[in-house]
């Protein structure tokens, strides 16, 4: 129950704004019923998750005008994601769990068989299936009329990557794990950001090479950057918090997608991990949940709205002296408040003249304008403050540090000042909870 309340949550959050677009052309819309909120793309067929409604099968042979030509409502609880393996439909149902559908017939799928969890978000690799909920499993898949479990995974999940040998679970509640899969019937966990010391809310995770981007809490809007090159030690190396939410992530070459509920489709460039930076977006009219990228077409389904197909064609033509980088020097921090350490991300182009010294001269200030903790340069100069990420993997844009304030430092508010070796400056608050 706490999952459909926190589903209510993030949706009412979101709020729709004027439709607009860059870089990104609608050329297909087809209205869906029920709640659309996951999207799987084979072949010249979209299968829509969409929730009371079940699964929704569309036509998208003619990209200009899709059209629905099949349904399954076997899925009768609340189907949320699908992933489509050979002619089988993987749905995850919520509380009906996993539902198997025979799509051989587009236009007319079956149910053949079923596997009873709490079942969020689904992935397909090889004979398993790897699913999370309100724990997670993996299910030999190999005779689909017949699924069984040979691994449990004692973490919960919203959403969840694998990759190689690696599960990751983004959980709601207490953030990141990293499970390793070698053995299937015997899972480990082997690291995890966020369980205890730093609570955070995650609702998905994709990989790219050795960082993590997490879709954060919907009050923080954005995503945060994880390096994971070391399982057991993952650590926070940036984030992208632009002011709209993050809802499901994919990445493809060097970009990444997002569906942003309110705001639509954004598309960052991640061709430096740690810079994201927006090159294209495409507002639809209302919540956009699910999303699937199949160049030179995304394919976004919008809650009430139905099914967007996108050309994003135009993205790999962007040339570097069309890309708004920002100038300014940007200060953002998580948690905020906070109560045991906070990361503090410096974001920083530096302007034509450059910044020849390489250094950032960081400050941090009480109400009453006394440095509590200060002077960094160029990173680490004191206990209270340091890297969260060793100096060779900072970029020349994103510099992130960790603040923990020493015991005799008082609950309050504290101001952060930020100078670069070029003479950019700024300030932002920060409130410390003991």
């Amino acid at each position: 129950m706490k999952n459909y309340i926190l589903l209510f949550i993030f949706v009412v959050y979101a709020f729709i704004f004027a439709q607009d677009s860059l870089n990104v052309r609608l050329v297909g819309r087809c209205d869906i019923e029920g709640f659309a909120q996951g999207i799987f793309v084979c072949d010249s067929y979209a299968y829509v998750a969409a929730g009371n409604a079940g699964l929704r099968i569309i036509d998208i042979s003619d990209i200009n005008n899709p059209y629905e030509i099949g349904y399954c409502t076997d899925t009768a609880w609340f189907a949320r994601k699908v992933v489509v393996d050979d002619i089988y439909a993987y749905v995850a149902d919520i509380d009906s769990g996993l539902r198997i559908i025979d799509i051989s017939d587009p236009t007319s799928p079956v149910e053949i068989s079923k596997y009873l969890f709490d079942i969020w978000d689904i992935v397909i690799k090889d004979t398993l299936a790897y699913l999370t909920g309100g724990g997670s499993y993996i299910v030999n898949i190999a005779n689909p009329y017949s699924p069984f479990q040979v691994g449990y995974m004692p973490v919960p999940g919203n959403g969840i990557s694998v990759v190689d040998s690696y599960a990751y679970i983004a959980d709601y509640w207490y953030g990141i794990y990293i499970m390793d899969i070698t053995d299937p019937t015997t899972p480990i966990q082997v690291g995890s950001y966020g369980e205890l010391d730093t609570p955070v809310s995650a609702w998905s995770v994709v990989i790219y090479g050795e960082y993590a981007y997490v879709s954060w809490d919907y009050s923080t809007n954005g995503i945060i950057i994880l390096n994971i090159s070391d399982p057991e030690h993952i650590s926070l190396c940036g984030s992208y918090t632009p002011g709209y939410s993050s809802y499901e992530n994919e990445i493809v070459d060097s970009f990444i997608y997002t569906a942003s509920a309110g705001y639509g489709l954004r598309i960052l460039n991640i061709s430096n991990p740690l810079y994201p930076y927006e090159v294209g977006y495409y507002d639809t009219d209302d919540i956009a949940l699910g999303i699937f990228i199949k160049p030179p077409y995304a394919y976004v389904v919008d809650r009430y709205d139905g099914l967007y197909i996108l050309d994003i064609s135009h993205l790999t033509e962007i040339s570097e002296s069309e890309i708004k980088i920002p100038e300014k020097l940007v200060i953002s921090a998580h948690p905020n408040p906070f109560n045991s350490s906070c990361a503090i991300t410096l974001s920083c182009h530096s302007r034509e003249n450059g910044n020849p010294e390489g250094w950032v001269d960081v400050e941090i200030y009480n109400l009453r304008g006394n440095i509590v903790n200060g002077g960094l340069q160029p990173f680490v100069r004191n206990s209270g403050l340091k890297p969260a990420v060793d100096a060779t993997t900072q970029s020349s844009t994103n510099r992130t540090f960790t603040w923990t304030p020493d015991k005799n430092i008082p609950s309050g508010i504290y101001f952060v000042r930020a100078r670069t070796g070029d003479w950019q400056t700024t300030t932002k608050r920060i409130v410390y909870l003991k």
